[in-house]
């Protein structure tokens, strides 16, 4: 049997690792030749609860909120949001962009977009519009991004 690859040791240990690892990974793929918009926000005078990145491929822009969990999930866990994160992802989706909330975890990056961002999970769960990866894949993270990331009514 192969070697389990745990998520911590491909991104590090810290949510700046994290966003680190995936804004490099992000900035170096080319989608047909077109490399991809990622502004990581590295100030605090934003207002309050703006998510971490912002990426804008050929099809979608997104605002991503990234979190890095030091334990293993028990079955119903609440995420650890700051105030007004919640409602900056909500209220962006609901007026018409994409949200995704990317969760590192110590054995895989769970992402969540739009009306499957919540503020408490129970797993193990299978919600629309989720990917889970056991490493950072940016090519797979853009096709999952362009297909499901423009609002459906």
């Amino acid at each position: 049997m192969g070697r389990v690859i745990q998520a911590s040791s491909v991104i590090g240990t810290t949510e700046g690792d994290f966003r680190s690892e995936l804004v490099k990974k992000l900035r170096a793929t080319r989608i047909n030749e077109k490399k991809l918009l990622v502004g990581p926000i590295e100030t605090g005078t934003t207002w309050l609860g703006v998510s971490d990145i912002f990426i804008r491929t050929t099809k979608v822009g997104v605002w991503m909120e990234l979190k890095r969990l030091y334990y293993p999930l028990p079955s119903r866990w609440t995420v650890p949001f700051r105030p007004g994160q919640y409602t900056f992802l909500r209220d962006y989706y609901e007026l018409g962009g994409t949200s995704v909330l990317a969760i590192a975890t110590q054995h895989a990056i769970i992402y969540f977009m739009n009306a499957s961002i919540q503020e408490e999970y129970e797993f193990p769960c299978e919600l629309p519009n989720m990917l889970a990866q056991k490493r950072i894949n940016a090519r797979e993270l853009i096709q999952w991004l362009d297909t499901y990331g423009r609002r459906r009514e």
